[in-house]
């Protein structure tokens, strides 16, 4: 079982803890890659990643249930 710590910030501009997310979106967005692209391109680099996982992180939801 893979245990990880996250320390979560809170980014008082957006009133919002995801503060890596939105980022992921820009650079995703700028580079016109789709979320299953992104999670393509990730798979190759040799993570576990799919469209979902993407959605996940740009959305900011459970990091952990991503982490599992």
């Amino acid at each position: 079982e893979l245990v990880v710590e996250i320390k979560i910030y809170w980014n008082k501009e957006t009133n919002s803890k995801n503060i890596i997310g939105q980022r992921v979106k820009e650079l995703r967005t700028e580079r016109q890659l789709s979320q299953k692209a992104l999670a393509e391109k990730l798979q190759l680099a040799g993570f576990e990643f799919n469209d979902l996982t993407v959605l996940r992180i740009e959305q900011g939801l459970d990091l952990f249930l991503i982490m599992r």
